[in-house]
Protein backbone atom coordinates (compact mmCIF):
# COMPACT_ATOMS: atom_id res chain seq x y z
CA UNK A 1 0.00 0.00 0.00
CA UNK A 2 1.21 3.48 -0.88
CA UNK A 3 0.55 6.99 0.40
CA UNK A 4 -1.59 8.52 -2.35
CA UNK A 5 -5.30 9.11 -1.94
CA UNK A 6 -6.70 9.92 -5.37
CA UNK A 7 -9.50 12.47 -5.64
CA UNK A 8 -11.03 11.25 -8.87
CA UNK A 9 -14.03 12.44 -10.87
CA UNK A 10 -15.41 13.29 -14.25
CA UNK A 11 -14.97 17.06 -14.79
CA UNK A 12 -17.39 19.45 -13.05
CA UNK A 13 -18.41 16.95 -10.39
CA UNK A 14 -17.16 18.72 -7.25
CA UNK A 15 -13.49 17.78 -7.23
CA UNK A 16 -12.32 21.36 -6.79
CA UNK A 17 -14.64 21.95 -3.84
CA UNK A 18 -13.24 18.86 -2.11
CA UNK A 19 -9.65 19.93 -2.78
CA UNK A 20 -10.23 23.46 -1.50
CA UNK A 21 -11.87 22.07 1.64
CA UNK A 22 -8.99 19.67 2.33
CA UNK A 23 -6.37 22.35 1.72
CA UNK A 24 -8.18 24.73 4.05
CA UNK A 25 -8.51 22.06 6.73
CA UNK A 26 -5.19 20.22 6.56
CA UNK A 27 -2.59 22.64 5.22
CA UNK A 28 -2.07 25.92 7.13
CA UNK A 29 -1.40 28.81 4.80
CA UNK A 30 -1.62 32.55 4.46
CA UNK A 31 -5.32 33.39 4.48
CA UNK A 32 -4.61 36.18 1.99
CA UNK A 33 -3.56 33.64 -0.64
CA UNK A 34 -6.62 33.01 -2.84
CA UNK A 35 -7.60 29.52 -4.00
CA UNK A 36 -4.92 27.63 -2.09
CA UNK A 37 -4.58 24.30 -3.93
CA UNK A 38 -0.80 23.83 -3.97
CA UNK A 39 -0.74 20.78 -1.64
CA UNK A 40 -3.17 18.83 -3.86
CA UNK A 41 -1.94 19.06 -7.46
CA UNK A 42 -3.45 17.42 -10.50
CA UNK A 43 -1.93 14.03 -11.32
CA UNK A 44 -1.49 14.97 -14.98
CA UNK A 45 0.46 18.17 -14.29
CA UNK A 46 3.55 18.04 -16.49
CA UNK A 47 5.84 19.84 -14.02
CA UNK A 48 4.84 17.43 -11.23
CA UNK A 49 5.71 14.37 -13.31
CA UNK A 50 8.87 15.96 -14.71
CA UNK A 51 10.07 16.32 -11.12
CA UNK A 52 10.03 12.55 -10.59
CA UNK A 53 11.24 11.52 -14.05
CA UNK A 54 14.82 11.21 -15.25
CA UNK A 55 13.80 12.80 -18.55
CA UNK A 56 11.56 15.65 -19.60
CA UNK A 57 8.19 14.27 -20.65
CA UNK A 58 8.12 16.62 -23.63
CA UNK A 59 10.92 14.49 -25.12
CA UNK A 60 8.73 11.35 -25.00
CA UNK A 61 5.80 10.13 -27.06
CA UNK A 62 2.33 10.02 -25.50
CA UNK A 63 2.58 6.21 -25.25
CA UNK A 64 5.94 6.45 -23.50
CA UNK A 65 4.57 8.98 -21.04
CA UNK A 66 1.57 6.79 -20.33
CA UNK A 67 3.83 3.79 -19.71
CA UNK A 68 5.96 5.83 -17.32
CA UNK A 69 3.16 7.35 -15.26
CA UNK A 70 2.60 4.43 -12.81
CA UNK A 71 6.30 4.40 -11.94
CA UNK A 72 6.33 8.15 -11.35
CA UNK A 73 3.36 7.90 -9.00
CA UNK A 74 5.11 5.11 -7.10
CA UNK A 75 8.17 7.32 -6.77
CA UNK A 76 6.03 10.23 -5.56
CA UNK A 77 4.27 8.00 -3.04
CA UNK A 78 7.53 6.57 -1.74
CA UNK A 79 9.13 9.96 -1.23
CA UNK A 80 6.03 11.48 0.39
CA UNK A 81 6.35 9.43 3.56
CA UNK A 82 2.79 10.34 4.59
CA UNK A 83 -0.69 10.62 3.11
CA UNK A 84 -0.85 12.84 0.04
CA UNK A 85 -3.82 13.73 -2.16
CA UNK A 86 -3.78 13.97 -5.95
CA UNK A 87 -6.58 15.13 -8.24
CA UNK A 88 -7.34 12.72 -11.09
CA UNK A 89 -9.66 13.05 -14.09
CA UNK A 90 -8.45 9.92 -15.93
CA UNK A 91 -10.86 7.09 -16.53
CA UNK A 92 -9.62 3.78 -15.16
CA UNK A 93 -7.30 2.30 -17.75
CA UNK A 94 -3.97 0.58 -18.31
CA UNK A 95 -0.68 1.48 -19.90
CA UNK A 96 0.19 0.30 -23.43
CA UNK A 97 1.82 -2.81 -21.90
CA UNK A 98 -1.16 -3.56 -19.66
CA UNK A 99 -0.03 -2.16 -16.31
CA UNK A 100 -2.60 -0.39 -14.09
CA UNK A 101 -2.37 3.37 -14.47
CA UNK A 102 -2.27 3.66 -10.69
CA UNK A 103 -0.74 0.79 -8.77
CA UNK A 104 -1.36 -0.63 -5.32
CA UNK A 105 2.22 0.29 -4.46
CA UNK A 106 1.38 3.97 -4.94
CA UNK A 107 -2.16 3.95 -3.59
CA UNK A 108 -3.74 4.26 -0.17
CA UNK A 109 -7.24 4.69 -1.58
CA UNK A 110 -9.51 6.69 -3.85
CA UNK A 111 -12.38 9.09 -3.26
CA UNK A 112 -14.52 8.93 -6.39
CA UNK A 113 -16.81 11.97 -6.68
CA UNK A 114 -19.89 11.46 -8.83
CA UNK A 115 -22.58 13.96 -9.85
CA UNK A 116 -25.84 13.78 -11.76
CA UNK A 117 -24.95 14.21 -15.46
CA UNK A 118 -28.06 16.33 -15.91
CA UNK A 119 -26.43 18.91 -13.64
CA UNK A 120 -22.92 18.42 -15.00
CA UNK A 121 -23.78 19.25 -18.58
CA UNK A 122 -24.60 22.97 -18.21
CA UNK A 123 -21.57 23.46 -15.97
CA UNK A 124 -19.36 21.60 -18.44
CA UNK A 125 -20.69 23.66 -21.34
CA UNK A 126 -19.89 26.85 -19.43
CA UNK A 127 -16.44 25.52 -18.52
CA UNK A 128 -15.58 24.73 -22.15
CA UNK A 129 -17.42 27.76 -23.54
CA UNK A 130 -19.53 25.39 -25.64
CA UNK A 131 -23.27 25.03 -26.18
CA UNK A 132 -25.20 22.61 -24.01
CA UNK A 133 -25.79 20.37 -27.02
CA UNK A 134 -22.05 20.29 -27.70
CA UNK A 135 -21.39 19.41 -24.05
CA UNK A 136 -23.95 16.60 -24.21
CA UNK A 137 -22.14 15.17 -27.24
CA UNK A 138 -18.77 15.56 -25.50
CA UNK A 139 -20.02 13.67 -22.44
CA UNK A 140 -20.93 10.71 -24.65
CA UNK A 141 -17.63 10.42 -26.54
CA UNK A 142 -16.44 6.92 -25.77
CA UNK A 143 -12.81 7.55 -26.71
CA UNK A 144 -12.54 11.11 -25.44
CA UNK A 145 -8.95 12.16 -24.80
CA UNK A 146 -8.20 15.35 -22.91
CA UNK A 147 -5.17 16.76 -24.70
CA UNK A 148 -3.61 19.74 -26.39
CA UNK A 149 -1.49 19.92 -29.53
CA UNK A 150 1.29 21.74 -27.68
CA UNK A 151 3.71 19.19 -26.17
CA UNK A 152 4.62 21.81 -23.55
CA UNK A 153 1.04 22.16 -22.37
CA UNK A 154 0.94 22.24 -18.54
CA UNK A 155 -1.23 19.08 -18.59
CA UNK A 156 -0.30 15.82 -20.28
CA UNK A 157 -2.97 13.96 -22.33
CA UNK A 158 -5.25 11.55 -20.48
CA UNK A 159 -8.17 9.25 -21.25
CA UNK A 160 -11.50 10.70 -20.18
CA UNK A 161 -14.13 8.70 -22.05
CA UNK A 162 -17.85 9.26 -21.72
CA UNK A 163 -19.47 10.07 -18.38
CA UNK A 164 -20.93 6.57 -18.10
CA UNK A 165 -17.66 4.92 -19.07
CA UNK A 166 -15.71 7.04 -16.60
CA UNK A 167 -18.00 6.18 -13.69
CA UNK A 168 -18.23 2.49 -14.55
CA UNK A 169 -14.49 2.18 -15.10
CA UNK A 170 -13.77 3.20 -11.52
CA UNK A 171 -16.74 1.68 -9.72
CA UNK A 172 -15.99 -1.68 -11.35
CA UNK A 173 -12.20 -1.35 -11.53
CA UNK A 174 -9.94 -4.37 -11.16
CA UNK A 175 -7.10 -2.47 -9.51
CA UNK A 176 -7.94 -3.92 -6.05
CA UNK A 177 -7.74 -0.51 -4.38
CA UNK A 178 -10.20 0.88 -1.80
CA UNK A 179 -12.73 3.26 -3.40
CA UNK A 180 -15.03 5.57 -1.42
CA UNK A 181 -17.90 6.85 -3.58
CA UNK A 182 -18.94 10.42 -2.75
CA UNK A 183 -22.07 11.80 -4.40
CA UNK A 184 -22.02 15.55 -4.95
CA UNK A 185 -25.67 15.73 -4.00
CA UNK A 186 -24.99 14.14 -0.60
CA UNK A 187 -22.07 16.48 0.01
CA UNK A 188 -24.22 19.48 -0.93
CA UNK A 189 -27.04 18.42 1.42
CA UNK A 190 -24.91 17.34 4.40
CA UNK A 191 -21.38 18.73 4.05
CA UNK A 192 -20.28 18.14 7.66
CA UNK A 193 -21.40 14.51 7.56
CA UNK A 194 -19.86 13.67 4.19
CA UNK A 195 -16.64 15.61 4.56
CA UNK A 196 -16.23 13.75 7.87
CA UNK A 197 -16.70 10.44 6.05
CA UNK A 198 -13.97 11.41 3.58
CA UNK A 199 -11.60 12.17 6.45
CA UNK A 200 -12.44 8.88 8.14
CA UNK A 201 -11.72 7.04 4.90
CA UNK A 202 -8.34 8.78 4.75
CA UNK A 203 -7.69 7.95 8.44
CA UNK A 204 -7.36 11.65 9.28
CA UNK A 205 -8.62 13.02 12.58
CA UNK A 206 -10.18 16.49 12.78
CA UNK A 207 -12.69 18.04 15.14
CA UNK A 208 -16.18 18.96 14.00
CA UNK A 209 -15.41 22.63 14.68
CA UNK A 210 -12.37 22.44 12.40
CA UNK A 211 -14.48 20.82 9.69
CA UNK A 212 -17.20 23.45 9.99
CA UNK A 213 -14.66 26.29 9.77
CA UNK A 214 -13.16 24.77 6.61
CA UNK A 215 -16.64 24.39 5.08
CA UNK A 216 -17.47 28.01 5.86
CA UNK A 217 -14.15 29.17 4.38
CA UNK A 218 -14.89 27.34 1.12
CA UNK A 219 -18.53 28.34 0.83
CA UNK A 220 -19.46 28.52 -2.86
CA UNK A 221 -20.65 32.13 -2.70
CA UNK A 222 -17.37 33.14 -1.06
CA UNK A 223 -15.46 31.38 -3.82
CA UNK A 224 -17.46 33.22 -6.48
CA UNK A 225 -16.80 36.55 -4.77
CA UNK A 226 -13.10 35.71 -4.50
CA UNK A 227 -13.00 34.94 -8.22
CA UNK A 228 -14.46 38.38 -8.89
CA UNK A 229 -11.22 39.76 -7.45
CA UNK A 230 -8.68 37.09 -8.39
CA UNK A 231 -8.70 34.77 -11.42
CA UNK A 232 -9.00 31.08 -10.59
CA UNK A 233 -5.78 29.35 -11.75
CA UNK A 234 -7.52 26.28 -13.22
CA UNK A 235 -10.14 28.11 -15.26
CA UNK A 236 -10.36 26.86 -18.84
CA UNK A 237 -8.81 29.39 -21.20
CA UNK A 238 -12.11 29.81 -23.09
CA UNK A 239 -14.38 30.12 -20.04
CA UNK A 240 -15.47 33.50 -18.64
CA UNK A 241 -14.99 32.21 -15.07
CA UNK A 242 -14.65 28.95 -13.12
CA UNK A 243 -17.26 29.08 -10.36
CA UNK A 244 -20.77 29.21 -11.78
CA UNK A 245 -23.64 27.96 -9.57
CA UNK A 246 -22.62 24.81 -7.72
CA UNK A 247 -26.23 23.82 -7.07
CA UNK A 248 -28.22 20.62 -7.49
CA UNK A 249 -31.28 20.11 -9.69
CA UNK A 250 -30.45 23.18 -11.80
CA UNK A 251 -31.00 21.06 -14.88
CA UNK A 252 -34.75 21.56 -14.40
CA UNK A 253 -34.29 25.22 -15.33
CA UNK A 254 -31.41 24.95 -17.79
CA UNK A 255 -32.19 21.98 -20.04
CA UNK A 256 -34.93 21.43 -22.57
CA UNK A 257 -36.96 18.22 -22.46
CA UNK A 258 -35.17 17.07 -25.61
CA UNK A 259 -31.79 17.61 -23.96
CA UNK A 260 -32.88 15.76 -20.82
CA UNK A 261 -34.09 12.82 -22.91
CA UNK A 262 -30.85 12.74 -24.86
CA UNK A 263 -28.75 12.56 -21.67
CA UNK A 264 -30.98 9.83 -20.25
CA UNK A 265 -30.70 7.93 -23.52
CA UNK A 266 -26.91 8.19 -23.33
CA UNK A 267 -26.45 7.49 -19.63
CA UNK A 268 -29.72 6.12 -18.24
CA UNK A 269 -28.30 2.75 -17.21
CA UNK A 270 -25.61 4.28 -15.00
CA UNK A 271 -27.96 7.00 -13.74
CA UNK A 272 -30.37 4.32 -12.52
CA UNK A 273 -27.54 2.45 -10.84
CA UNK A 274 -26.59 5.59 -8.92
CA UNK A 275 -30.16 6.54 -8.02
CA UNK A 276 -30.46 9.53 -10.34
CA UNK A 277 -33.49 7.99 -12.10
Amino acid sequence: MGNIIWLCSYPKSGNTWLRLFLCELLYPHNSNQPFYLDPIPTATTRSLLDHYADVELSDLTDHEVRELRPLLYEELSSKAGETVFLKLHDACSRTPTGKPLISQNATKGMVYIVRNPLDIVASYAFHLNKTIDEAIAKMNEQESIASAKDKLNPQIPYLLGSWSYHVQSWLENDYAIPVFVLKYEDLFAEPVNWFSKVLNFAHLQCTEDEIIRAIEATDFQKLKEEEDQNPFPEKHINAPRFFRKGQVQNWREELSSQQVNRIISDHGKMMKKLGYL
